[in-house]
């Protein structure tokens, strides 16, 4: 179901390329989390960052996806965190292959059909945290990976979700997308540089 945003701009940010450049150099305070690394039953990862510490209650856990090339330290995340934050709500956002600042261990990028690694996640949050609803919440990529991952699989653990599009997180929009553009450049890059381990095998691990 697609909702209607009701948002409306102050007449001084009415353009919408000035509503994207600004809360990127608005908030500037860092985003304050808890990391932790997700072991995958493929043998790789996924970096998680955490709100804080999460209780047994019934109050809901906000899971959340970025979007392309985005992470804990993007605009939207970081202010999206610290609201969650200073509502007293509990969050984690599951960082994609590749996003977290750190390289994997296997050469596979992401995309928005991927919807492994996120099945993975909401099928530990519901062990761990039994009773406590799931709700999800994507920006752009991450919310069309949240809509294949609804219609495909649905978790029954999921009590609610919702995306964001590009018009919303203003992602692609002209004034950033140089920034976006190098970022996937150098993903590109490392994803094909000469690899001492086969592609199907784990990178060996340095000593």
């Amino acid at each position: 179901m697609l909702t209607e945003s009701h948002f409306h701009a102050p007449w001084w940010a009415r353009n919408p390329h000035l509503q994207t450049i600004l809360p990127k150099w608005l908030r500037r305070t860092p985003a304050r989390f808890v990391a932790e690394r997700f072991e995958l039953q493929d043998g790789d990862f996924v970096d998680l960052a955490w709100s804080g510490e999460v209780s047994l209650d019934e109050r809901p856990l906000i899971v959340v996806f970025h979007g392309l090339e985005g992470s804990i330290h993007s605009h939207y995340a970081k202010g999206l965190f610290a609201h969650l934050q200073q509502e007293g709500r509990e969050a984690v956002l599951m960082h994609f292959r590749g996003c977290s600042g750190e390289p994997n261990r296997y050469l596979q990028a992401y995309h928005s059909g991927a919807i492994g690694d996120a099945q993975e996640l909401i099928a530990e949050l519901s062990q761990r945290f039994p009773g406590k609803p799931l709700i999800a919440i994507g920006f752009s990529l991450g919310g069309n990976m949240l809509v294949n991952l609804l219609a495909r699989a649905c978790p029954a653990a999921l009590s609610g979700g919702g995306g964001l599009g590009p018009a919303a997180t203003g992602e692609l929009r002209r004034a950033g997308q140089s920034g976006l553009l190098e970022g996937l450049s150098e993903l590109s890059a490392a994803h094909h540089a000469p690899q001492p381990a086969q592609q199907n095998q784990p990178a060996a691990e340095s000593e």
